[in-house]
């Protein structure tokens, strides 16, 4: 601190204007005891965060919030420089991220060098918002209205007087289907758009796969019988995950729906179940269309991609993204295994849970 103090009191007007043609903010820290103080901070500081050295001294908040959030990387494995992003409330009351890059001299002597990066921020945001309201528009406009037509068509054909109780009753499976597609598309939409939005949190605990498969053969019965797909699946006894009950059934959901939408009429879906040491493997299997090894490297990246199925059905895509994306939240992945025209298995590994 002494030597510091030195060539800033003999040269201080030079100090000022080298420091000051930085066009980043700088802040000098003297350590003492694990405790900061603030003996300098140049103009830029000044004009971004809003205190002076003398001020922020006495504004312990503030510089201790920025330290705290620094000091664990400046004493790690002896690495120089450091750098790392930081949150600071300033003078307005108003927070700035901070990209900081930060260095220790004679030991104690904390030289920081910041970049303000808020608006960049703010500007990456934007930009995934705006990508986000285009690819809801796009859902909206097609794969949702698509269907809401065929059901609106459907539906004018029962207002029609000569219509027969035969001929309406062989329309009702149709109808069901519609709805039934338009409620799945919202619900991947709604859990989709709260994942973007970082709004979702995974809360596992130990489930049965047993009864969440149950439940979803129970879900889709009506899907096999008019596909005339034979639906099987193969679970040892006493099978246990620990994961979010709701990503799981969801994923489990959007596996099997997939497949039914990608198999022809008289195809094959099965499910089996495996223990590998500390992961349950758990794998969808058909033998539908199958995928070409570009679009299961675009899958595996988080892309959306919709297709047609095998009886027109539709879709947004978002399905197998929202599968990629809880499986990970739970602490497990995923792969694909597919070649066209012979089908594809759905693959997902999730943390075994005890036995309840």
């Amino acid at each position: 601190m002494k030597e510091l103090n030195v060539i800033h009191s003999t040269n201080d007007s030079l100090f000022n204007e080298v420091i000051n043609l930085l066009p980043n903010p700088v802040i000098i820290d003297v350590i003492e005891n694990g405790v900061p103080n603030t003996i300098y901070c140049n103009k830029k500081f000044i004009d971004l965060v809003g205190y002076t050295s003398e001020e922020i001294k006495h504004h312990k908040e503030t510089h201790y919030y920025y330290f705290n959030q620094i000091k664990n990387h400046i004493f790690r494995d002896g690495e120089e420089p450091v750098e790392t992003r930081i949150w600071v409330r300033c003078k307005d009351g108003k927070k700035r991220l901070f990209h900081v890059a930060f260095t220790l001299w004679k030991e104690n002597i904390l030289i920081s060098l910041l970049t303000d990066i808020t608006d960049k921020e703010l500007f990456v945001e934007m930009e995934k918002l705006n990508k986000l309201k285009d690819r809801l528009i796009s859902i909206m406009a097609h794969d949702i209205r698509n269907p809401l037509a065929t059901l609106q068509g459907l539906l004018d054909i029962l207002h029609t007087d000569d219509i027969s109780l035969k001929q309406f009753k062989e329309l009702v499976p149709a109808i069901s289907q519609q709805i039934d597609q338009v409620r799945y598309l919202l619900d991947n939409l709604l859990n989709w758009v709260k994942n973007q939005l970082n709004r979702t949190n995974a809360r596992p605990q130990t489930l049965s796969l047993q009864e969440i498969i149950y439940s979803i053969e129970q879900l889709f019965i009506q899907d096999f019988k008019h596909k005339n797909i034979h639906f099987s699946y193969t679970i040892p006894q006493d099978v246990y995950v620990y994961a979010d009950k709701d990503m799981l059934e969801l994923t489990v959901r959007n596996l099997v729906s997939n497949a039914i939408k990608f198999t022809h009429g008289g195809g094959k879906i099965s499910i089996l179940v495996e223990k590998q040491e500390n992961l349950i493997k758990v794998k969808v299997k058909d033998n539908g269309i199958g995928l070409n090894q570009e679009k299961i490297q675009k899958i595996l990246n988080g892309e959306a991609i919709s297709h047609i199925g095998t009886n027109k059905e539709i879709g947004t895509g978002l399905g197998l993204t929202l599968c990629l994306e809880f499986i990970k939240m739970n602490n497990g992945y995923m792969e694909i295994q597919s070649e066209e025209g012979k089908g594809s298995e759905f693959i997902f590994f999730t943390p075994i849970g005890s036995n309840p």
